[in-house]
């Protein structure tokens, strides 16, 4: 699908898909649509110096009710998320589970005990003091309830989770939620790269993939460190780069085929291989005037020996490639 946004007085476009990996330097860009997306969809008052931006989503302006956001970039949002004691995933999956059949008759009887309790209270202390009474409804049984404290399974606080455990659970909790109490959510998890290592990134992909496929929950997953990305026949459609320009990647059928027929000499690259290449470079692409040096890679690799770093270019250069890279004139 296409979304398209349209604020200071500039349109952005860009693929739409179940799991989208947004790639590319330009932060600034990523992060400012983002806000914009997270706003829209809030539903939260707009003030007079703030501006509503346009979404059209297949060319169809889509209202601000129609997808629920959330959005975290770091630990503590994260924490916040799940804990939060009035909007957190945890307080509402909580409440869904008490409101369940099978706890009425046990809800039952603690509100009657409560309510005798709080009689029995009132009697015996305002006998003798005036114009003063206390109060108990079964609204305030779930406020009892909801005061338990969250902790990890080890008894510890949230805060002692690290990031990749704190996703983890993150991700889950969005899972029991959507099976609970569906919605169309959009779930934006702002530079993961500085959150996972990049072991874990390809995990969280995967599941992503998984609760998409099962719920109507959409993921933004935005990244600009090199190796962040997972390409395959599945995913490649939610990749986009943010550069100059934003790039989304067309299917893999499309893409594989403009490279083989357009590389500067003919090649047999398999479908993985032109996605492994695409890999090493798509935080680069829509990258205006940018020059490639082979002399700053050749500063790079003395200074990475003296740290005991090594790399090397894969393979001997071809003459085509060189030409073509330079932008001399060559036949193919």
């Amino acid at each position: 699908m296409n979304f398209t946004i349209t604020f200071e007085s500039k349109s952005y476009d860009v693929n739409f898909e179940r799991v989208n990996q947004w790639c590319g330097q330009n932060v600034i860009l990523k992060s400012k649509i983002l806000r914009y997306i997270g706003k829209y969809f809030s539903a939260g008052k707009y003030y007079d110096w703030e501006e509503e931006p346009i979404i059209l989503l297949e060319g169809e302006k889509i209202g601000r009710k129609s997808y629920q956001t959330i959005m975290v970039h770091n630990k503590e949002e994260m924490i916040s998320t799940i804990r939060n004691a009035k909007t957190g995933l945890f307080i509402k999956l909580l409440k869904e589970r008490l409101n369940a059949f099978n706890y009425q008759d046990s809800l039952e009887r603690i509100d009657m005990e409560l309510t005798r309790i709080f009689s029995g209270v009132e009697e015996e202390l305002f006998a003798h003091i005036p114009n003063l009474s206390i109060n108990y409804e079964r609204d305030d049984l779930f406020d009892i309830v909801q005061k338990s404290e969250l902790l990890s399974k080890s008894g510890d606080v949230l805060e002692k989770l690290n990031e990749t455990e704190l996703l983890e659970s993150l991700m889950e909790c969005i899972c029991e939620y959507q099976y609970s109490v569906p919605n169309r959510i959009i779930i934006i998890i702002e530079n993961i790269d500085h959150l996972v290592e990049l072991q874990d990134y390809r995990h969280f992909i995967e599941k992503s993939l998984l609760i998409s496929r099962q719920t109507e929950t959409y993921f933004i997953f935005t990244t600009s460190l090199d190796g962040y990305v997972y390409i395959d026949q599945g995913t490649i459609e939610g990749v986009s780069t943010f550069n100059d320009l934003i790039f989304s990647f067309p299917d893999s059928e499309h893409m594989c085929s403009f490279i083989l027929d357009n590389f500067p000499y003919a090649i047999e690259y398999s479908e993985d291989d032109i996605f492994e290449r695409i890999k090493e470079v798509v935080h680069r692409i829509g990258k205006d005037g940018e020059i490639i040096s082979l002399e700053s890679e050749t500063i790079r690799k003395l200074v990475n020996r003296t740290v005991g770093i090594t790399n090397c270019i894969k393979k001997s250069v071809n003459p085509m490639v060189l030409a073509f890279l330079k932008n001399e004139n060559m036949v193919k």
